[in-house]
């Protein structure tokens, strides 16, 4: 069986090992980063299968660790994990085609779940962009990248309704 290689990027040294126990169990290959800096350093030694980054770190954040995997070329699946609201990423994470952004706390079946479907999705994703005919040499937005943006869109709505609904539990 081949392994997926999974950087796991979260400046709690608690959470890197408990998802390192927990994708292990699943048999992955863990790599642990708890800095950005650290992260732009494994990425030069090492290409990924997937990525788990946490969104804040004391160096900044998983955007900017998700920005360097784009710009090497990597079309690997990028998996968010925030203790924040979502609203605030949602654009750039657009840009950056995320796979999914996931708040915390999280169960164990979430981040397995997310990773599988994360995993799934690249094995089916075509590798390869055709370039544009020669008839009609604009660019035509890809259905992938229309898609992503309803997912991201839809997942600001869901995260709205959410905290209207803790909101009126409150009142």
């Amino acid at each position: 069986m081949n392994m997926h290689r999974i950087l796991v990027l979260d400046d709690d040294i608690g959470v890197c090992t408990v998802l390192t126990r927990i994708l292990q169990d699943q048999q992955y290959d863990v790599y642990t980063s708890q800095s950005v800096i650290s992260a732009a350093e494994t990425l030069t030694e090492r290409s990924f299968d997937a990525y788990l980054l946490d969104y804040r770190l004391a160096d900044g954040t998983d955007l900017q660790v998700a920005e360097k995997v784009r710009e090497q070329g990597s079309n690997a699946p990028i998996i968010l994990i925030s203790g924040y609201g979502a609203t605030d990423i949602a654009a750039k994470a657009v840009t950056l085609d995320i796979f999914e952004v996931l708040q915390k706390p999280f169960t164990r079946e979430t981040i397995c779940n997310a990773l599988d479907r994360a995993l799934r999705h690249a094995l089916r994703a075509p590798v390869s962009v055709q370039p544009p005919s020669e008839t009609d040499p604009s660019p035509k937005p890809s259905f992938r990248i229309q898609l992503r943006a309803l997912h991201v869109v839809l997942i600001a709505v869901g995260l709205l309704l959410a905290a209207l609904c803790i909101f009126l539990m409150f009142r």
